[in-house]
């Protein structure tokens, strides 16, 4: 018993004098050893230029101001840390024996550089040595941290020669249990107004700084997006695991990033497995997309060993787009000149892929297809989409589409619609309902430009279009020609026509339209680029009828102005041929007494100030017309 308390009042002496040496010796010499003792087990220059402060009680603590630390010869940057204050925080037991323990070690106002060569030397890692005071048997005394923390800090990763990754306004911890390989990670920093914070858990921190890979949870949030991770990680880096992400601003979160608005309205959400064996190659399996403009299935490769990242994807979506609101197309009132504005498609010129997609709903502004089957071949700047089914409207659309920007912009289309339905196409295309039938239409159509009045105004190529029979409510045209404009019904047997265009103007020579007793036929051209027509209809009775021409219709102006008024001239160069300098006078009032009787319009009393025949048959026609076109 003598013995145990001699033994405890050594121990317990040998305490006392080790804390009161703490506050005899000068803490200026406290800092030259623990600068000569860092230095000789980190293998780094350091400096210690501000005040120092001690502590004993819970732990054995140390804080020192203005600490630099230097970097490996062979890194870029001179310091690997300088901080305005830094406070270690040792459990005094472990100071007898075994690990040493560290408890913590604080940074505050810190710069942290953080260098990796491509060999997988990194300036973060230490080579220490046993140091003389070892036990003789060539093994030395680990040490353990428990936790790290830096508040107000700015963090830079720099991988190779290429371009640093900088975070700024850094608030950070690293906790770590005592006899545990794991440890987590919590950190925060403000981006633009937005917050960023992370919460990573790694099965095995050493193995992962060491380039092994560990099992990592990660839970991070930015502008109110959420983003999970489960799965396997090292600093190759590779990855293999399950991730979701969750955004219900997307634009807020670009905002925050420093980028472009993405214009989707809505949340939008992705659940996958991704795979990453490098930098250089992603794989993304089974992600599922959940958004206003899309929604589906997801299976991606993307390789960045080429020239150019290369995209290999196959995409199932139930739907994209999304259905334009009522009366969406009913604000343009048709006069404005196509616009001169720059077009953007240099992203086909960022990345060469094979695309496939597969859309069960397909919305392209007010039209809507289901199903719709294609795939896109982009390559140096040049993308061929090629439609294998276009489902809708009745009918189905084939054809190909390309967008080349290698030399200037430039657009083609080559489609094949067969019977697809009037009606629903129409009311789409121009809020136009009133015609029926089914119409087989086909067009081949080039243009080049950077802009879409320069397209239109180099359009060039050909189409037909055909129609079995159908109908057009609200009118007869039947009677209309036949001098009855009423309303009612017209039911044609058939219609068809070709074009060509070339320098934005279509020119149709061969419309006709057959009636049950009469025929129609139609020429002229459309300026798609001017945004003008000079267009005559001339319908006539069958021969069973007697086949005379009824009278032309004329249609011209521009598009915002169109004047529509029979073709008198046509009419007299028609019917008096060879005499019409000397009768023309004569065939004229004929002539308008004629249309005037076959219209139902009143004849001009005598003495009367009379409109002219061309006014009230414009205004006529013109009312017919527009209540052709108008929607119901």
């Amino acid at each position: 018993m003598r013995f145990v308390k001699r033994l405890f009042l050594i121990l317990f002496g040998i305490v006392v004098f080790g804390i009161a040496a703490i506050f005899i010796i000068p803490k200026d010499q406290i800092a030259q050893n623990i600068v000569v003792e860092l230095e000789s087990q980190l293998d780094r220059d350091i400096e210690i230029n501000g005040d120092i402060g001690l502590s004993v009680f819970p732990n054995l603590g140390v804080s020192l101001g203005d600490v630099r630390i230097g970097n490996a010869e062979w890194s870029t940057d001179d310091d690997l840390l300088v901080a305005e204050r830094v406070s270690v925080g040792v459990v005094l037991s472990s100071l007898i024996g075994g690990d040493i323990i560290v408890d913590s070690v604080e940074a505050i106002n810190a710069r942290v550089f953080l260098h990796e060569l491509d060999d997988g030397s990194r300036n973060w890692t230490f080579d220490m040595g046993d140091g003389e005071g070892g036990d003789g048997g060539g093994s030395s005394r680990d040490v353990l941290i428990n936790t790290v923390a830096v508040s107000n800090a700015s963090l830079t990763y720099l991988r190779g020669t290429s371009d640093a990754f900088t975070l700024e306004d850094v608030t950070a911890s690293l906790s770590r249990q005592q006899n545990s390989e794991s440890a987590d990670i919590d950190m925060s920093l403000s981006i633009n107004g937005e917050v960023l914070s992370a919460e990573i858990g790694f099965e095995d921190l050493d193995g992962f700084i060491n380039g092994a890979s560990t099992l990592v949870a990660l839970e991070a949030s930015l502008a109110r997006a959420r983003v999970t991770y489960d799965g396997q990680v090292s600093l190759l880096p590779t990855a293999f695991g399950l991730i979701s992400v969750d955004v219900p601003n997307a634009d807020r979160v670009m905002a925050a990033l420093d980028q472009a608005s993405t214009g989707i309205d809505g949340p939008v959400s992705f659940t996958g497995t991704i795979g990453m064996e490098s930098l250089r190659s992603l794989q993304i399996r089974d992600g599922v997309v959940a958004s206003s403009p899309f929604s589906g299935q997801v299976d991606l490769d993307l390789d960045l060993t080429r020239e150019r990242p290369f995209i290999s994807a196959d995409i199932v979506a139930n739907t994209l787009g999304s259905a334009a609101s009522e009366g969406g197309s009913s604000d343009d009132d048709g006069g404005a000149e196509w616009s001169d504005e720059s077009i953007d498609v240099s992203v086909i010129n960022q990345f060469d892929g094979d695309i496939r997609l597969r859309v069960n709903r397909l919305f392209a502004g007010d039209f809507e297809f289901a199903p719709a089957v294609l795939s896109s071949r982009v390559e140096n700047g040049r993308a061929v989409t090629t439609l294998s089914e276009l489902g809708g409207y009745g009918g189905t659309v084939t054809g190909q589409l390309v967008v080349n920007n290698r030399r200037g912009l430039s657009m083609s289309a080559d489609l094949n619609a067969t019977q697809v339905d009037l009606k629903p196409l129409l009311t789409a295309a121009a809020e136009i309902d009133r015609f029926t039938g089914t119409a087989d239409i086909q067009f081949d159509v080039l243009g080049s430009g950077n802009s879409m009045k320069a397209l239109m105004n180099s359009l060039r190529g050909a189409g037909s279009l055909s129609v079995g029979s159908g109908t057009i409510s609200g009118i007869d045209l039947d009677n209309l020609f036949r001098g009855n404009p009423t309303g009612g019904t017209t039911i044609f047997d058939s219609m068809a026509a070709s074009w060509t265009i070339d320098q934005g103007v279509l020119t149709n020579p061969d419309l006709l339209m057959l009636l049950p007793s009469i025929e129609s036929t139609g020429s002229g051209r459309i300026g798609l680029g001017q945004q003008n027509m000079d267009y005559t209809f001339v319908p006539s009775l069958k021969q069973r009828d007697g086949g005379a021409t009824i009278f032309p219709v004329r249609i011209e102006g521009p598009w915002s102005d169109l004047r529509i008024y029979p073709d008198l001239e046509a009419i007299i160069n028609q019917d008096l041929g060879e005499q019409v300098e000397s009768l023309k006078e004569q065939a004229r009032e004929t002539v308008e007494s004629e249309v005037r009787d076959r219209l139902g319009l009143q004849q001009p009393e005598e003495g009367e100030e009379a409109r002219s025949l061309e006014e009230d048959v414009k205004d006529e026609l013109r009312r017919e017309l527009e209540n052709l076109l108008r929607p119901r």
